[in-house]
C-alpha cells in the first residue's frame, strides 16, 4: 500500500499521478468503512477495526454516523511525550502519507518556497516527508478528537499500557 501511495520528489511519482493515487487511496478507505457493516454481520460483534490515521481526513459525516451505528469508535489518545516520539520516529524513518487535498498544495508550495525549489523533482521525497509530517500530524489531532466527541469515546493511551489480552482491551473499552 505504501508503495502504491508513493511520494513526490526526485525519484518519486509525478505530481499528477501522486494526486490521482491519493484520491484512489482515500476513496478505497472510505469504501472499506462502508463495508464494515457486512464484515460485522459475517464475523460477529467483537471486531477491532484498526483504521489508518487518515480516516480523519474523510469528509463524509454519513460514513461516520454509520460507523457509530455499527461499532464503537475509540480514539486512543497519546500522551504528549508519545506524540513527540511518533513524530521523531517518522522523521527518522519517513514513509508515504495521505494528505488532505485542501492542505497538500499549500504545504508543498511552502516547502518549495522555504527551500528554494522550483520543481517537485528538485527535492527528495523523504526530505519533504520529514518537513511535512509534523504539520500533518498536528492538523489531525483535533480531527480525531472531534470524531471521538461526536461519534465515540476517548481513552488515554496510559490506560491501555500493559494490556495483554483481547479481554483486557474490551474490559477497558466497556468501562469507559
Amino acid at each position: 500500500l505504501s508503495k502504491y501511495i508513493g511520494q513526490v520528489g526526485k525519484g518519486g511519482l509525478p505530481l499528477d499521478e501522486f494526486k490521482r493515487r491519493q484520491r484512489a487511496y482515500i476513496d478505497a478507505e472510505k469504501q472499506v468503512m462502508y463495508d464494515l457493516r457486512g464484515v460485522i454481520a459475517e464475523r460477529g460483534a467483537n471486531i477491532v477495526n484498526d483504521s489508518t490515521g487518515s480516516l480523519c481526513e474523510i469528509e463524509d459525516e454519513a460514513m461516520f454516523k454509520r460507523l457509530a451505528e455499527d461499532s464503537l469508535i475509540v480514539y486512543i489518545k497519546a500522551e504528549p511525550e508519545e506524540e513527540a516520539a511518533l513524530v521523531e520516529q517518522t522523521i527518522l524513518e519517513p514513509k508515504p502519507l495521505y494528505f488532505p487535498p485542501a492542505k497538500f498544495d499549500g504545504w508543498l508550495a511552502d516547502y518549495m518556497k522555504e527551500n528554494g525549489f522550483k520543481n517537485v523533482e528538485d527535492f527528495t521525497p523523504d526530505d519533504f516527508s520529514r518537513w511535512v509530517f509534523p504539520k500533518l500530524f498536528h492538523s489531525r489531532l483535533p480531527k480525531y478528537q472531534r470524531i471521538a466527541d461526536t461519534y465515540g469515546i476517548t481513552i488515554p493511551s496510559r490506560v491501555m499500557r500493559g494490556i495483554k489480552t483481547q479481554e483486557e482491551f474490551f474490559d477497558i473499552v466497556k468501562n469507559r
